[in-house]
């Protein structure tokens, strides 16, 4: 049912493909901006609703209708702007209603007792005591241009425009934002404050019936407010202890499994399963923990702790502590960033330090490269999705494509190069491996390696037993 989600909104009207009621949002928690500073969201259970005017479009309605029956639905809004349709079916579906007037106090806590909240923007005035609870109040005079929104999303870095016409929805549940109705949404992205040559304005148009990410929405605003990403200057592409095994995907074979035990020290050696990425990430038994048993690994765990609490807890940081070998599960790599970003990857890293081993396949190769390939939670097919940019960077100055023979991936590699020619590009096929010790990479398996350089006019082909310098860019002779 659809609770309170705190958001920091600038209302205002805009004039563009028809009348919008643009809201600017803060996707973030209220509390975490009160400093100026977006941070990154944590989307809640309920459902919201923003709707652009006009008829309310039937599907709000349907998202709303399994609300506990007798629940009260709170309405911040004026007794006048209550919309007659919301009124007619609270009265329909048994749902008493309680208005809430913008200026009472301590509006937050009062409205997260409900089960339902509706909220009227454009009923709610700049000038009320408590207004900056809900809202950033800064409207525009009269009908804002385009161009306006995103003068006033510059001046507030970190933020998202978002542009909704008449009779039109956007409906966030959890992390997903769905347009419903009859036009599109705009969402507008603001230049980035270090590179606007490179991420200039951005306007994204979703037709009825698509779906956007809400956390990376999110994360692409706070990435144009931060540091440029990735830096202009080439970093230097070594493992300085320990090794990397990255596996392109598909089924490994025995020869490939073998090295990763061996470089974790041999199978009395403490390894650590993580299988966060696939689809049910609680499963305590994934098929890659059977394989290291089947070779003979006896001190294996699964760490499946996907949330900030459990990643700190004593089982998690001692198990790691405590390993000479991590696995990185093959499903969905932004969900390691989700997990992992700013709450472990100290603890990844210590692994290497301890020269231990770190390895992966297909999501668990491409979150080890410092630029990580397709990470939207929409889908993997665009090899760039600004806001899951970042991996966890234990091989610094490279971008990591994982079934690429297979599934035709090479050409997006080459453009994510030609995009970011400081970036060494390594495109592995199924059932093939990369090993990384020091600047010295060498290919495992039954397939190809392809090494995209921007300062070479054709990628790189390499097959097992192949060496290659990671700095000098050169291939290696053979031993």
């Amino acid at each position: 049912m659809c609770r309170f989600f705190p958001v920091a909104v600038l209302v205002s009207t805009l004039l563009f493909d028809g009348l919008f009621n643009p809201i600017e949002v803060s996707i973030a928690d209220a509390a975490d901006v009160t400093d100026g500073t977006p941070q990154t969201v944590s989307p809640h259970s309920g459902v919201v609703v923003w709707w652009g005017g006009g008829e309310v479009p039937t599907a709000v309605f349907e998202r709303l209708a399994t609300a506990d029956a007798n629940s009260a639905v709170a309405v911040v809004a004026s007794e006048s702007s209550i919309s007659p349709e919301l009124t007619d079916w609270c009265h329909a579906t048994n749902h008493p209603v309680e208005v809430v007037r913008p200026d009472t106090l301590q509006l937050q806590e009062k409205l997260l007792g409900f089960k339902a909240v509706w909220i009227d923007i454009k009923s709610l005035s700049p000038d009320s005591e408590c207004i900056d609870q809900l809202l950033v109040s800064d409207p525009f005079p009269g009908e804002a241009t385009l161009e306006s929104l995103v003068a006033k999303l510059s001046a507030s870095p970190g933020r998202v425009g978002v542009g909704i016409p008449a009779r039109t929805a956007l409906i966030a549940k959890g992390r997903k934002l769905e347009v419903v109705g009859e036009s599109n949404v705009v969402f507008c992205l603001p230049s980035s404050i270090t590179h606007p040559e490179h991420r200039p304005t951005k306007l994204l148009r979703n037709k009825p019936g698509s779906e956007v990410d809400l956390l990376e929405l999110n994360r692409s605003a706070i990435a144009r407010r931060g540091p440029e990403f990735p830096a202009r200057e080439p970093v230097s592409p070594e493992v300085p202890h320990g090794a990397l095994l990255a596996c392109g995907g598909g089924n490994l074979s025995d020869e490939i499994w073998q090295r990763f035990i061996d470089l974790a020290g041999g199978t009395n050696s403490p390894i650590v399963v993580i299988p966060i990425a696939q689809p049910n990430p609680d499963d305590p038994n994934p098929k890659d923990l059977a394989k290291l048993k089947q070779l003979g690994c006896q001190r294996v765990k699964v760490l499946n702790q996907h949330t900030k609490a459990d990643i700190q807890s004593p089982e998690f940081v001692e198990a790691m502590k405590e390993a000479r070998g991590v696995w990185f599960v093959g499903g969905r790599q932004w969900k390691y960033i989700d997990a992992y970003e700013g709450t472990s990857e100290d603890l990844f890293h210590d692994v290497l330090k301890r020269n231990g081993v770190i390895g992966g396949s297909s999501a668990g190769a491409a979150v080890q490269a410092e630029y990580m390939v397709r990470g939207s939670p929409l889908g993997n097919r665009e090899i760039m999705a600004e806001g899951y940019e970042r991996g966890l960077n234990f091989l610094p100055g490279c971008a990591i494509d994982i079934h690429v023979a297979e599934r035709g991936r090479l050409k997006d590699l080459v453009s994510l190069v030609q995009t970011f020619p400081q970036m060494l590009g390594i495109g592995i096929d199924e059932d093939t491996a990369v090993e990384v010790q020091g600047s010295v990479m060498t290919v495992i398996g039954k397939r190809k390696v392809n090494i995209v350089d921007s300062r070479t006019p054709e990628p790189l082909p390499m097959k097992s037993g192949d060496r290659y310098h990671l700095v000098t860019r050169q291939l290696l002779p053979e031993k």
